[in-house]
Parts: structure tokens; C-alpha cells; sequence
């Protein structure tokens, strides 16, 4: 009985952070481990192929965006007037997560593109017989990696940019508007965005799980 409450206590605590730290990244791809899954075994190699094509493209973009974030936060170190420390120490670590990300997404395709359908599926079953000790959350997370890794260091980005602003301002008193304005629109977008999306997620999966059941008790 304990050792269920703390796989429950564990499960809650992963699924915490994988909504407010990994901005359910992690489990969006377990979905679509899911999905893979139940194309294998009914015999539908075009759904698997699509999912795998539409993977590789999903990881050129995250490629050039991470190159993209990469060359922008680089640009920006050697901004006039020279950059606080603490905005300074922000954008260096955005542009250190970038980097890593950009070796992250790079080994994937390339260790991906040998792989067959086949062997795709045996990584992401669920089933008792498989004999690979790596947990298929593991590798959730994993492929999740690059995406979570461009969206911090755009956080991390725009916050260097508020903080610059902020202990800039008096360098820039006449023009603030015209640098304000535009970053917390931008923000709250981005955040209006996100919420929307989680609600339509949390919304979609509570209708799948009625359904589900619905189908399940035979009527």
C-alpha cells in the first residue's frame, strides 16, 4: 500500500513538472508514443511513417529556431550601453541553452534515420515483454528536451530584456515607451497563448476519457 501511494505521490509530482516546468512537453510526446502505438498494432505502416516524417520535420525547425536564438542572444551581449551584470549573466545562460540545444537536436535525426518502423516501435511499447530496461517516460522527456530547452532560453531572452530595460531606463528615459510597449504585448500574448492551449488540452482530454468510457461500458 505505500509503495502504490508513492508511485502516486511520484506520478503527481512528474506531472507538475512536466506542465509548469516543461510546459507539458513531455507528455505531449507520450501521447504521441500512444498514438504510434495503436497505428503499429492495427497494421497501419502510413501512420507510422507520417508520425515518424512529421517528427523529422518538427526537428529541422527546432534546428534552426535553436540557431536562431543561438546567433540573437550572441548579438545582444554586445549591445551599447554595455549590458547590467545581472541582464548579462541572463542572456549568457539563454545562449549557453541554446547551444545545448542545438547538440541535442542534432543527435536525434542522426541516430533516428537508421532505425525501422519496427524498431521505433519496440523503443516505445509499453507492454512486460519488452527487454529495454529504459522507461518509455525517459524517452519522452528526452525527445522532449530540444523543445523545452528553446522555450527556456526564449524566457529567459525576454526576462534579460525586462531587466535591461528596467536598470537602463534612465539611458533611455525619452524612448522607454517605444521598448516597453512592444515586450509585454509580446508577453502577454505569449502567455494568453499558453493558457489557451492548456485549456483546450485539458479540455479535449476530458472529453476523450468520457468517450472512452462511454465505449467501454457498452452502450
Amino acid at each position: 500500500m505505500y509503495s502504490l501511494w508513492s508511485n502516486i505521490r511520484i506520478a503527481r509530482a512528474a506531472a507538475l513538472i512536466d506542465r509548469y516546468l516543461c510546459f507539458g512537453m513531455c507528455g505531449t510526446y507520450l501521447r504521441r508514443f500512444t498514438e504510434i502505438e495503436i497505428a503499429w498494432t492495427e497494421g497501419n505502416d502510413l501512420d507510422v511513417k507520417a508520425l515518424r516524417t512529421d517528427q523529422q520535420d518538427e526537428w529541422n525547425r527546432l534546428s534552426t529556431l535553436l540557431a536562431f536564438e543561438a546567433t540573437m542572444q550572441a548579438a545582444i551581449l554586445a549591445i551599447n550601453p554595455q549590458p547590467p551584470p545581472l541582464a548579462f549573466a541572463i542572456w549568457l545562460g539563454a545562449l549557453g541553452l541554446s547551444s545545448a540545444g542545438l547538440f541535442t537536436i542534432n543527435v536525434f535525426p542522426i541516430k533516428a534515420f537508421s532505425l525501422t518502423d519496427e524498431e521505433i516501435f519496440f523503443l516505445i511499447r509499453k507492454g512486460e515483454d519488452t527487454t529495454l530496461m529504459l522507461p518509455v517516460v525517459f524517452l519522452g522527456c528526452a525527445l522532449a528536451a530540444p523543445t523545452i530547452i528553446s522555450l527556456w532560453s526564449a524566457v529567459l531572452f525576454t526576462v534579460g530584456v525586462f531587466v535591461y530595460i528596467v536598470q537602463c531606463k534612465s539611458e533611455m528615459e525619452q524612448h522607454l515607451v517605444v521598448a516597453v510597449v512592444p515586450v509585454v504585448v509580446g508577453v502577454i500574448a505569449a502567455v494568453a497563448t499558453g493558457g489557451l492551449v492548456f485549456y483546450l488540452e485539458q479540455s479535449l482530454s476530458s472529453v476523450s476519457k468520457r468517450n472512452l468510457g462511454h465505449f467501454t461500458s457498452g452502450d
